[in-house]
């Protein structure tokens, strides 16, 4: 199980004995959400591991060795949760703007991203911070 603390720059790991270690330390996630073949997705605001490293990242991490993959970078204004469909396809808020954007494979090799959803309020009350846990 992975574990994001509210102003705490890691991701941790949660051992089956409830033991806390970090997983991944420097990262600012706002989102998280693991997919069956165990490659956690997180959106990351801010890292503070890599110098220059661009904001507003999603990156997948294989669970098993720990590999980092960006997916994209600065794909919204303030980024928030993400969920992953059946498919592939990763689902990411902007609640900054109001909007949810999927991020796909492009058959190339890379990643593209588009507009899924707008118009979402932007009011601290009505905004998109997390996508839904479930695309079908």
């Amino acid at each position: 199980m992975a574990h994001a603390a509210y102003g705490q720059p890691s991701i941790d790991r949660i051992g089956p004995d409830g033991s806390l270690t970090v997983f991944l330390p420097g990262v600012r996630p706002e989102g998280l959400a693991i997919t069956a073949d165990r490659t956690l997705f997180a959106t990351l605001q801010w890292t503070f591991s890599v110098p220059g490293d661009p904001p507003n990242q999603l990156v997948a991490i294989k669970l098993a060795t720990g590999d980092r993959t960006t997916l994209a970078t600065n794909i919204g204004t303030r980024i928030g949760g993400v969920a992953v469909s059946k498919k592939g396809d990763v689902f990411v808020s902007d609640y900054k703007d109001g909007r949810i954007r999927r991020i796909h494979p492009d058959g190339m090799g890379g990643y593209s991203v588009s507009e899924f959803a707008s118009g979402f309020s932007t009011s601290y009350t009505r905004y998109p911070e997390d996508a839904a846990p479930y695309f079908g």
